[in-house]
């Protein structure tokens, strides 16, 4: 059966080097095959035009000729940063009635690389380094109810410094939140929502890191408060380029994806509970039981918060 490869990763995190490998791999078993580059069609673009295309011209033009070559029968490498649920959608929906199966790839080597690797880049394929910190913001790990038959997560094998689990947490246990919203030091919250759940368990790893991202992303407005925008998916991110922090196995490649879905989640089951409309969507996308089990992270989040107020919290 002809089949997607989706790959999925920031700027500079290998995607177009890793689609050349996978498509030697399957030249070599001789299957029909095409890699589409979002990177590359935007190059091409704007070379034929003289100005850089926006995306929406961009991946209009892929996703027309994605379907074609699939309509015939091929099987296709997706190129593109792919980081978000709502983008992967556009993808399935452009090329909804054919049938394929679909592979996620995740690129995923830790954000200072992928720095190093844009900057290592032609200045015409660089990107702004900005970009590469708002993309980390928007992260959201591919899972099988999106739509795919599998999802491989690529660890960077290169030799780096693997931080302490036990410094890291001290260095959490003495980070001040500095927010109403919570009473305790960032460490000292996430043991308390932790020790709500099994030692090992899913739910046990997300509430231990659910909020290691706002060591990242904290800032300060004028009243001296802390605010840490989309800190939940920094989290996820540093799960997922940091594993050993979650004791993981590779053997068992699905705890990994539940632990980074509760931690990308977490915050945004407060903004769905407001609407029946999306509680019934994400019931059903979901299911019931990871739904359910989000709810219950909310709550043992509020109670370790120590302080109980009908606001959201960030």
């Amino acid at each position: 059966m002809r089949k997607l490869y989706m790959l999925v990763g920031l700027p500079g995190s290998g995607k177009s080097s890793y689609a050349k490998i996978l498509s030697e791999n399957l030249s070599d078993h001789e299957i029909n095959h095409k890699i589409f580059s979002s990177d590359e069609y935007r190059l091409e673009m704007k070379r034929e035009k003289g100005v850089v295309p926006d995306n929406n011209q961009v991946f209009t033009k892929l996703y027309r000729d994605l379907r074609a070559f699939m309509e015939t029968g091929g099987s296709a490498i997706f190129d593109a940063t792919n980081i978000t649920y709502k983008v992967r959608r556009k993808a399935f929906s452009a090329l909804q009635g054919i049938e394929y199966e679909s592979v996620a790839i995740v690129l995923c080597p830790r954000v200072e690389k992928c720095i190093e690797r844009n900057l290592q880049r032609d200045e015409e394929a660089r990107v702004p380094i900005q970009v590469i910190y708002d993309m980390m913001l928007k992260f959201e790990l591919p899972q099988i109810y999106e739509g795919f038959k599998d999802i491989v997560i690529k660890h960077s094998t290169e030799p780096t410094q693997h931080p302490q689990k036990g410094t890291l947490l001290l260095e959490m246990l003495g980070f001040d939140q500095r927010t109403k919203y919570h009473k305790y030091s960032l460490g000292k919250h996430c043991d308390m929502v932790a020790l709500n759940y099994p030692k090992g368990s899913s739910l046990y790893y997300a509430g231990l890191w659910h909020d290691v991202g706002k060591m990242y992303t904290q800032s300060i407005d004028d009243n001296g408060y802390a605010h840490y925008y989309s800190h939940e998916n920094v989290s996820a991110y540093y799960i997922l380029t940091h594993p050993w922090l979650i004791d993981y196995d590779p053997d068992y490649p699905a705890k990994l994806r539940d632990i980074i879905f509760y931690i990308n989640h977490h915050m945004h089951i407060r903004e769905i509970i407001k609407s029946d409309k999306a509680i019934n969507k994400y019931r059903e996308l979901w299911g019931e039981e990871r739904f359910q089990n989000l709810i219950d992270f909310m709550n043992n989040d509020n109670a370790a918060s120590g302080r109980i107020i009908n606001e959201d919290l960030n």
